[in-house]
């Protein structure tokens, strides 16, 4: 309503146990009208909250509202539970299209910030901080292959000698907007170093922060995303992504996305590395202008595609706009090396195909750089 703009309403008490027990909704979470004339729909998470309600009677209820400098026209009310546990609805959002933060369906806020060490370029992102106490010591020098060195960054050694393993980087100056807003679907890729002296080394983004039903608890990304450095002595990209991030970071602040974690073979703890030298972040939105744009999607490693072909042959193929890539094959998967399919691939259409005659043997095939 213009006539009601700076209007602050949104829950206030609810009960926590069916003996009277009660608490009070964070203030400074509640929503203040801006006035544009329209009819907004708009989300609070509220933790812990027992349905005996309060002044319900022998009813249930969740919480009260409040409205402060004026009453406010509520026209739709829905009431959503997260639940916990390993039952089917465990964590699962009960109103998925309601949130928080409306302004997410807007372009309100950025969606994209980059830090490249190589280049000196630092759009909203910065190797994160560290000092007594840390346990994210990193160190910012010249590496990579001898035709192609960049500054990067790498885990660094504490002060007591214990080997570094984490990098952590901050977000500057909000280009997603505030941590409050609902969690965002996060696509990183990282530019870093395919050592030849950490084969088998591995990097992942590992812990991060995620809104769950009003609270902020730590998250953790499965050990299969990991990316495993396999010696090309060359910069290469790693992608991820990440569906449900707050931006209130892992021992860093003021905003951070998922720290990293690095972990080298057996026999090379002392071997300085992996290195970073850029990281780039883009939210995925949900909704409005920007709904499903990811402005990483050229970094998503290319899906190998087969299929029979008329006659006695079989047909590889992948994307155009994935250049560099060749077909690896191997027969079985307990061996420890792939072997380079040397055909030259051809170009039909949008697609590189490789074909290859069938035989007997089963064969397994990737695609790498």
């Amino acid at each position: 309503d213009p006539a009601l703009a700076g209007t602050v309403f949104g829950p206030e008490t609810y009960a926590t146990d069916e003996s009277g027990g009660a608490a009070i909704y964070p203030t400074n979470r509640l929503h203040t009208l801006e006035g544009t004339g329209k009819w907004v729909r708009r989300a609070f998470n509220v933790p812990a909250v027992d349905l005996k309600g309060v002044n319900t009677g022998s009813l249930e209820g969740g919480p009260r509202l409040i409205f402060q400098n004026g009453q406010v026209f509520i026209s739709r009310v829905e009431l959503g539970i997260f639940r916990i546990g390993t039952n089917a609805l465990a964590s699962l959002d009960p109103i998925p299209d309601c949130f928080e933060d409306p302004k997410i369906c807007t372009d309100a806020y950025g969606n994209y910030a980059e830090l490249d060490l190589g280049k000196g370029v630092m759009n909203g992102l910065d190797v994160g901080t560290f000092g007594p106490g840390s346990d994210q010591y990193m160190a910012v020098e010249e590496a990579g292959p001898a035709n192609d060195r960049r500054q990067a960054v790498r885990p660094d050694a504490q002060p007591n000698g214990t080997p570094g393993i984490y990098l952590n980087f901050a977000i500057i100056n909000e280009p997603f907007g505030p941590s409050t807003q609902d969690n965002a679907h996060l696509a990183i890729c990282v530019t870093y170093y395919d050592d030849p002296a950490l084969v088998g080394a591995t990097l992942r983004p590992e812990v991060y922060r995620t809104g769950r039903g009003g609270e902020v608890p730590l998250a953790f990304t499965p050990a299969n995303i990991a990316v495993s450095l396999s010696g090309s002595d060359r910069w290469l990209d790693a992608y991820f992504e990440i569906p449900d991030m707050n931006f209130s970071g892992v021992n860093q602040g003021p905003q951070a996305a998922a720290r990293f974690v690095i972990n080298k073979p057996a026999g090379s703890q002392s071997l300085p590395g992996v290195y970073f030298t850029r990281v780039r972040y883009a939210v995925i939105r949900p909704c409005g202008p920007l709904a499903g744009v990811n402005l990483l999607e050229g970094c998503k490693p290319p899906t190998l595609s087969g299929g029979l072909r008329l006659g006695s042959n079989l047909s590889l193929s992948w994307t155009t706009n994935a250049s560099g890539y060749g077909v690896q094959m191997k027969t079985d998967l307990a061996q420890p090396q792939w072997t380079d399919v040397v055909v030259t691939p051809s170009t039909q259409g949008d697609q590189y195909v490789v074909t290859l005659p069938l035989t007997n043997t089963q064969a397994f095939f990737r695609l790498a750089r």
